[in-house]
Parts: structure tokens; C-alpha cells; sequence
């Protein structure tokens, strides 16, 4: 090339690289924040300003975040999360007893009528985030009929959440006794038994009387002729 010395290799220059563009930050999981909210905020029910941080902290925790309780506040003011637009706190807020199902279903945690076979049916029914999926994993319905509960080695939940003896299903159910969580007589730690759920079949004809008459015993079974006059 000219103008350059004898032997000299020319230096090839960098490519610039191009700007990797930036993401928006994501929005905040509350209502649309109103003008004035600063920026990684939402509105709670009653339209006040919190940050994403309470959202994700207290919406469906377990607890209702109904704006009465001066513990749940922010800026001065309660947070509230009951409202039909946050899924009433996420079903917190839900009394499933104000709930009315159709005959043969029970409201869910969030307040959807499912099957009441679903409740204690020997499989923990959670709805992994999905809507449309039963969610029973609560306090109101004994976390699914004990189903979801968590009990010490060499205990089961009976159908009220209770961790009783893993041999009490066996001595209990299916005994001609009902237990339904009503009856003081058959308790265990100052708790009712409770093993009327679809897990246990045999104490639903325990409690409801559905049992076919027993079939007559076997010939060999039976008693014996008289033996014949002497």
C-alpha cells in the first residue's frame, strides 16, 4: 500500500457492535396505576399507590387484605386487595360458605364450584396457577380432605386434616360407627374423627345407611340341623 513501510501488515479495525436494545421493565401486578403513581407501582382497590413488592407479597397469602386491618397499611392507609379485579386478594377474601353450587358441588378455595367428590378423594387437587383448575389445598376445606396435609411417620390425615395413627383407618372405618367430625365420642388429641370422605367408602355407609343387606351365609356356614329325637 502506499505511503506504508516495506513489510508492514495493515490492521484490520473492529466491527462495532450494535446496541442491544433494553426491555421495558414489567409492569406491576395490581390495577393500571393512575397518573401520579411512581413508576413499579399499582393501585390497590381503593385506588391508592403501592409497590409491586405488596402485591407479590400479600395478594393470595393466605390472609384477607380487605383495607380493616390497620397492621396491612401503607402511606397511611390500609391496603385492600378485595376486589372482583385482584380475584378478591387472590380468593382470600372468598367465604366459600357464601358460595351457592349446584347439588353435588362445593365451592373451591377461590370460590369455583367442582365436584364435591374431588374433596378427600385420596389425590391432593391443586390448581398449579391454573383458573379453570380446582384449587382445594385450603383451610376452609380441610386442605381437600386432609388429602394436602402433612403428618408425622406412621400418621394419615383422616378427612378433616387430622394426623391420627396409620392403623386407625382400619379400625375405624367400615365399624358400623359413623365418623364425621360430629361426634365427641370417637376423638383423638380433643378432635372428632372425620373419615366421611370419598377416600373411605365404607364409612359413607357407615354415616348414610346406603348398604345392601348382607347376603345369607355360605351352607357351610350355617348352623347345623337339630340332630333327630332319641
Amino acid at each position: 500500500a502506499p505511503n506504508e513501510p516495506p513489510g508492514s501488515v495493515p490492521v484490520p479495525q473492529p466491527i462495532p457492535t450494535p446496541a442491544t436494545p433494553t426491555a421495558p421493565p414489567a409492569p406491576a401486578q395490581g390495577l393500571p396505576p393512575p397518573s401520579g403513581c411512581p413508576a413499579g407501582q399499582a393501585v390497590d382497590c381503593d385506588l391508592n399507590c403501592l409497590p409491586q413488592l405488596f402485591f407479590d407479597v400479600f395478594l393470595g397469602d393466605g390472609e384477607c387484605q380487605d383495607g380493616t386491618d390497620p397492621n396491612n397499611s401503607f402511606g397511611g392507609s390500609q391496603i385492600n386487595f378485595d376486589c372482583k379485579l385482584l380475584g378478591f386478594d387472590g380468593g382470600d377474601c372468598i367465604s366459600l360458605t357464601s358460595v351457592t353450587c349446584p347439588a353435588g358441588q362445593t365451592a373451591d378455595c377461590n370460590g369455583m364450584c367442582v365436584s364435591i367428590l374431588l374433596v378427600g378423594n385420596g389425590v391432593c387437587n391443586t390448581s398449579g396457577g391454573n383458573p379453570n383448575a380446582a384449587e382445594l389445598d385450603c383451610e376452609e376445606l380441610a386442605f381437600d380432605g386432609g388429602d394436602c396435609a402433612s403428618c408425622g411417620q406412621g400418621e394419615v390425615p383422616d378427612c378433616g386434616a387430622l394426623c391420627v395413627p396409620a392403623f386407625f383407618p382400619g379400625v375405624f372405618v367400615g365399624d358400623g360407627f359413623c365418623q364425621d367430625g360430629t361426634d365427641p365420642t370417637f376423638s383423638f388429641m380433643g378432635e372428632n374423627l372425620n373419615f366421611l370422605c370419598p377416600k373411605f367408602p365404607e364409612e359413607v355407609v357407615d354415616c348414610l345407611g346406603t348398604a345392601s343387606p348382607p347376603p345369607p351365609p355360605p351352607p357351610f356356614l350355617a348352623s347345623p340341623p337339630p340332630p333327630p329325637p332319641p
